[in-house]
């Protein structure tokens, strides 16, 4: 069963709607408090439900939102965490070499999508290159990473393009997705 499906018990069936038990009422408040991590880089709130941190960055102009995967220990801050740190260190070279792989692997794709003659005459691959910013970043507890990109020009109608960045930095592949 999932751990999302896991999160909702059936409890009612056992204690009845009108009765209440202190352990199950501690167990609530427990849960309700709020679990975040506070950083230099930001603030990352677990959501409980789907078991993950969310937060955000600033970088470049831009909010890239965050999703850190959390850990079965609930031992914090997760391992996730020290991987988004060390992606943010080097967030200029990496964020270089990662749009430097989309363009050329979804070069001969921008051009197929390029509409009327005005548009085609304006792409390059330094245009396309430049129009590409990170929307979204998610980290695994094994240091995998999912990267969204988007593009400010609409090469690709509003589509996002997927990025794979295994642990040790290898770059898997770019799809456009959504």
């Amino acid at each position: 069963m999932a751990e999302v499906v896991n999160n909702c018990y059936r409890l009612l069936e056992y204690i009845g709607d009108s009765q209440s038990d202190s352990r199950l009422e501690e167990l609530i408040a427990e849960y309700l408090k709020p679990v975040v991590i506070k950083d230099l880089i930001g603030e990352f709130i677990l959501n409980r439900a789907y078991s993950w941190f969310e937060g955000s960055i600033d970088f470049n102009g831009n909010k890239v939102s965050i999703m850190l995967d959390s850990n079965k220990n609930e031992k914090l801050p997760p391992k996730s965490f020290s991987y988004l740190k060390k992606f943010v260190e080097d967030i200029e070279n990496r964020d270089y070499k990662i749009r430097k792989f989309i363009v050329k692997e979804l070069w001969e794709t921008a051009k197929d999508w390029i509409e009327s003659e005005r548009e085609a005459d304006d792409l390059t691959e330094e245009y396309f290159y430049n129009s590409l910013y990170l929307g979204e970043l998610s980290i695994s507890e094994a240091g995998d990473m999912t990267l969204y990109y988007g593009d400010k020009e609409d090469i690709f109608a509003g589509h996002a393009i997927e990025i794979n960045v295994r642990k040790n930095g290898e770059i898997d592949g770019a799809t456009l997705v959504g």
